[in-house]
């Protein structure tokens, strides 16, 4: 019995995941590994083109959705979102 890895890809823009995709599908095809895809970031909001829907096009699987975005504009919004996803993040797993 093979004992399997689990790799996990994080990304949050279109810009990230075309860098990953062909890496992600590589690492989904080998039975190696178990390869999850934690989608965050402007890949979840309508207003940056609700890219998420790019990643499921291109038959991902194991997508982990974890939207953590504070989409204010005050000078505390990035801290924010980084807050914000480490908790979404530890309540999750």
């Amino acid at each position: 019995m093979i004992n399997k890895k689990n790799i996990f890809i994080f990304t949050s823009t279109r810009a990230d995941y075309g860098l990953q995709r062909w890496i992600i599908k590589e690492m989904q095809n080998n039975n190696k590994i178990n390869t999850y895809v934690v989608v965050g970031g402007t890949h979840l909001l309508e207003e940056y083109g609700y890219t998420i829907e790019e990643i499921l096009k291109d038959d991902i699987k194991n997508i982990i959705k974890i939207p953590f975005l504070n989409t204010s504009l005050g000078a505390s919004s990035l801290t924010s979102s980084i807050g914000n996803g480490l908790i979404k993040n530890i309540t999750n797993f």
